[in-house]
């Protein structure tokens, strides 16, 4: 009688943070592909390279969205002060920093707010 996978033992539990992966996500490569992805993996097993390169981008931010966050940040407080020096106002040290921290608070948002622009799809 043979045995299936579900017959064998579990492994010995790593701890309370330790959970058993249960779930499979997989794909079909050209050779090409899979021989860029082997030779990413170095000494690593595909899976463990795949799963890692997978949550790392599933958690981390593009760094493209925070250059693009930084570039808007920076336009926000050039035009603005290009505008007030046109207007014949004096900038403070006050009205620098205040506007710096505006800047720097709302740059994630309107990076999302493009990103997410640029990636919606309308129907023609």
């Amino acid at each position: 009688m043979s045995r299936d996978f579900r017959d064998r033992p579990s492994a010995p539990s790593l701890g309370s943070h330790a959970t058993r992966r249960v779930r499979c996500v997989s794909t079909k490569l050209t050779e090409a592909d899979y021989a860029t992805c082997l030779e990413r993996a170095g000494s690593r097993s595909l899976g463990e390279w795949a799963r890692e390169v997978l949550l790392a981008a599933a958690t981390r931010r593009p760094i493209e969205e925070l250059l693009l966050a930084e570039v808007l940040a920076l336009r926000t407080i050039v035009l603005t002060v290009q505008f007030a020096l046109g207007a014949g106002e004096t900038l403070t040290p006050d009205l620098m920093q205040r506007l710096i921290d505006r800047a720097d608070a709302e740059k994630l948002r309107q990076a999302k707010a493009r990103v997410t622009q640029g990636t919606t799809r309308t129907a023609p």
